[in-house]
C-alpha cells in the first residue's frame, strides 16, 4: 500500500496485521459512561465519530459504535481504522465489540504502530430506528 510494507499474520480464523498507527484518517473519539449509552445511541445525519465505553476497563473490553455519515455510512459494524486509532490513543490492548458478530482485538506493537484483526461473523441486516 501507499503506507509502505504492512505485515499480517494469521491465528486460526483470525486475520491480523500492523500498522503505523498515524495511517488511517482521524476519528472524533468520544468515551460514554457506559455500554448500555453507547447502545441506546441514534444514528446521526453526519459527523465521524466513533463512541465507546468500557465493559471491562482491567480487561481492556469495550462497546463501540460507529458512525461516518460524511463518508456515506451510516453505521459500520466493524471498523478497523477507528479501532487502530483507538488503540493507539489509549495505549494499551483491547477488544472491541462494535457490531453484532464483530470483535476487534489491537494492541500496540512499538515503534508507532498497533496490530490489528479479529473476527466477523455475518449477521441478519437490522432496520435502525
Amino acid at each position: 500500500p501507499p503506507v509502505g510494507p504492512i505485515r499480517a499474520r494469521t491465528d486460526g480464523a483470525k486475520a491480523f496485521i500492523t500498522a503505523p498507527a498515524n495511517v488511517p484518517p482521524p476519528w472524533d473519539h468520544r468515551q460514554l459512561v457506559s455500554p448500555e449509552t453507547v447502545d441506546a445511541l441514534a444514528v446521526p445525519s453526519k459527523g465521524h465519530v466513533q463512541y465507546w465505553a468500557w465493559q471491562d476497563e482491567s480487561a481492556g473490553r469495550i462497546r463501540a459504535r460507529v458512525f461516518s455519515a460524511d463518508y456515506g455510512v451510516p453505521e459500520d459494524r466493524a471498523t478497523g481504522s477507528a479501532a487502530l486509532r483507538l488503540c493507539a490513543l489509549l495505549g494499551r490492548a483491547i477488544t472491541i465489540e462494535q457490531g453484532a458478530g464483530s470483535e476487534i482485538l489491537a494492541r500496540p506493537a512499538g515503534e508507532g504502530e498497533i496490530e490489528i484483526g479479529g473476527r466477523v461473523v455475518r449477521q441478519p441486516d437490522r432496520i435502525l430506528e
